[in-house]
């Protein structure tokens, strides 16, 4: 599927270039509803100063897009926005809790702690440990 974003000023004229962050102009997180496929792609400047990335997705279902961009001038932004991709819809994946904070994947070690018990819809904030 053909993704195309358009950045506008205040004017609503097309921004032309965008500042690079971790060396893009622009990243595009793409996740399914059920969180069980993400991707996250570069759209490139095309010649009508749009952005522009081919994505395949990978099922039918909806999908959640994180455009994260930054306008000269201005601090990082990230807009959001759903695509619901047309087909014969698999069955959701239920999400199961996992209530272990440490994992192996690939051979790398990953602990998650936190300084406060983490609750929903408040910030959590927490400094790396050794």
């Amino acid at each position: 599927m053909d993704l195309r974003f358009a950045v506008n000023d205040s004017a609503g004229a097309n921004i032309r270039f965008l500042q690079f962050v971790h060396e893009r102009p622009m990243h595009l997180v793409v996740v399914s509803h059920d969180l069980v496929d993400f991707a996250h792609v570069h759209p490139e400047l095309a010649v009508d100063d749009a952005y522009e990335v081919r994505h395949v997705f990978p099922r039918a279902g909806v999908y959640r897009l994180f455009a994260d961009y930054t306008p000269p001038g201005s601090g990082t932004r990230v807009d959001h926005f759903d695509v619901n991709v047309a087909g014969d819809a698999e069955p959701v994946h239920r999400l199961v809790p996992d209530h272990l904070l440490t994992h192996t994947a690939a051979g790398v070690r990953v602990a998650l702690a936190f300084d406060h018990l983490p609750r929903a819809r408040a910030k959590t904030f927490s400094s790396p440990r050794p």
